[in-house]
């Protein structure tokens, strides 16, 4: 009986644990600052991940979460840590098209030429969603233009494929 219970305070605490994992996930996507500084002050790590791979800070991001994104950058979250793909916290704003979040994290120096798993760096994203005052952005912080990804594509290129004509007239210029 005894091992029973304390069998079943194990699994109680684990499931606490599971539920504040998910829930502080969830408050980077909602950009809940009281549940990000609760989390932090609890002495977890900063740079934990969900199952995805995905960091506070990669979903903050994605999710335009200012708050929580300027939060966890003042409290030294890794701003080149990788998902599943690759990707950081700045080629998801970059896909997004946040300028607002990607230039926070591009000022506390995050890596503007950071590749994915498919040699894409957060430019390759501005330009294929067109993304203009992001590509323009990237540019400000010396993004490689020439940079081919696994296709042996530039940005250029992806440009061209979209038929851009303000990112196409943008990166030629760059050169």
């Amino acid at each position: 009986m005894k091992s029973l219970i304390v069998l079943l305070i194990a699994f109680c605490i684990s499931l606490s644990a599971i539920a504040q994992s998910i829930s502080v996930f969830d408050a980077a996507r909602q950009n809940n600052l009281d549940e990000i500084k609760a989390f932090v002050a609890g002495k977890n790590n900063i740079d934990t991940l969900n199952n995805g791979g995905h960091s506070l800070l990669i979903l903050a991001a994605y999710n335009n979460s200012a708050g929580v994104v300027k939060y966890l950058i003042e409290n030294k979250a890794n701003l080149e840590i990788q998902d599943k793909s690759g990707n950081t916290a700045l080629i998801g704003a970059a896909f997004k098209g946040y300028t607002n979040i990607a230039e926070l994290l591009l000022k506390n120096g995050a890596n503007p030429n950071k590749l994915n798993f498919n040699s894409a760096n957060a430019l390759f994203f501005a330009v294929t969603f067109g993304h203009q005052a992001l590509v323009e952005l990237l540019l400000k912080y010396k993004v490689v233009t020439n940079q081919k990804d696994r296709f042996g594509k530039t940005a250029l290129d992806h440009a061209l494929i979209q038929e851009n004509q303000a990112i196409i007239g943008i990166l030629k210029a760059a050169r």
